[in-house]
């Protein structure tokens, strides 16, 4: 299964939801399950996953921002 990520709370410095997603992708590296899923994080910008060694990630950088960014280029 491809699994789609808004990772835009993952960039920089991630506070809140992204140390919240940040912590679910490390719980995931730990499952051998989830191992068998492609996970895609979509971001504006270069991200950093530490904790997700092991898993099937692909990263997709789509330039933007803001409500623009997640309506018209997250899709």
């Amino acid at each position: 299964m491809r699994i789609a990520i808004d990772a835009r709370d993952l960039a920089a410095h991630p506070t809140g939801v992204g140390r919240y997603l940040g912590e679910i992708v490390r719980a995931w590296a730990e499952m051998p399950e989830a191992r068998a899923h492609e996970l895609i994080f979509c971001a504006p910008g270069p991200l950093t996953l530490p904790g997700a060694d092991g898993l099937q990630v692909t990263v997709r950088v789509a330039p933007g921002h803001g409500l623009a960014w997640e309506q018209l280029t997250l899709p």
